[in-house]
């Protein structure tokens, strides 16, 4: 959580974040005070949510985030595929009548929207 909070005292003045989740336990993994995760995706909701909630440097521009997870975390898949899943939900509401403004109420009832979701890909992934 403390994450979010510097996050939005950098985005207030008009800079950007990325940061790395691959260190989140991915979803039904074990904890060691007992228990399972919650995931990746759970966080990374979150972390989309509030930065939607902040206009950039007191604008109406959208925080600069971006986030990165590698290539061999479990939810790998999940997080390649969310804006696309998205984007299927915002296409449904668009064609239910809704505005298709990227500030609308589609966009803004769907998550994934508020940051530049990247992969981190091992050099030993290219190497023949």
């Amino acid at each position: 959580m403390d994450l979010w909070v510097r996050e939005a005292r950098i985005f207030k003045y008009g800079s950007g974040v990325g940061t790395n989740y691959s260190n989140i336990r991915g979803e039904g993994e074990k904890l060691s005070g007992g228990g399972t995760s919650s995931g990746i995706m759970s966080f990374l909701k979150i972390g989309d949510r509030a930065a939607g909630a902040i206009k950039s440097g007191g604008t109406t521009r959208r925080a600069a985030k971006m986030v990165c997870l590698d290539l061999d975390h479990p939810e790998i898949e999940k997080f390649i595929n969310w804006k696309v899943e998205e984007e299927q939900k915002v296409a449904a509401l668009i064609a239910a009548g809704y505005s298709h403004d990227y500030e609308g109420e589609a966009y803004r009832t769907v998550s994934g929207q508020n940051s530049n979701n990247s992969v981190r890909v091992p050099n030993a992934f290219f190497m023949p």
